[in-house]
């Protein structure tokens, strides 16, 4: 049997600067080449110690975060949930509730039902 996903494989990442700790960077950008043989469809990156002019700085007041992509990103978001994506948080667990707490604002049933689907795996 052809057990193909339909949905796209996409990957929010976050790190504090790009200069600094984006690790990976060269191997994410080419999974996420435009070329239609990469396996991204999608690439979104947030930088939360990313100030003015691209500065540094640490108090992370300027930068921007994974849930602030998925909420900028919310109508697809709301898709790839309802056609029962797959998805993996990876990092610390403030950063992990900061994500859930986001999809839990963009899915049709709030937390409640990112609480089903994660239990449901």
């Amino acid at each position: 049997s052809n057990n193909k996903r339909s949905s796209p494989a996409v990957l929010f990442f976050g790190c504090r600067h790009p200069d600094r700790d984006w690790i990976y960077r060269v191997e994410m950008t080419a999974a996420a080449a435009a070329d239609g043989k990469a396996p991204l469809s999608d690439l979104s990156v947030a930088f939360s110690r990313v100030g003015e002019e691209g500065v540094y700085d640490p108090s992370g007041c300027c930068g921007e975060y994974v849930q602030d992509l998925l909420k900028a990103r919310a109508t697809e978001v709301r898709g790839w949930l309802q056609a029962r994506a797959h998805v993996c948080i990876c990092g610390s667990n403030r950063m992990a509730q900061g994500v859930l707490a986001a999809l839990g604002t963009l899915a049709e049933g709030g937390d409640e039902e990112i609480i089903r689907l994660r239990t449901e795996g």
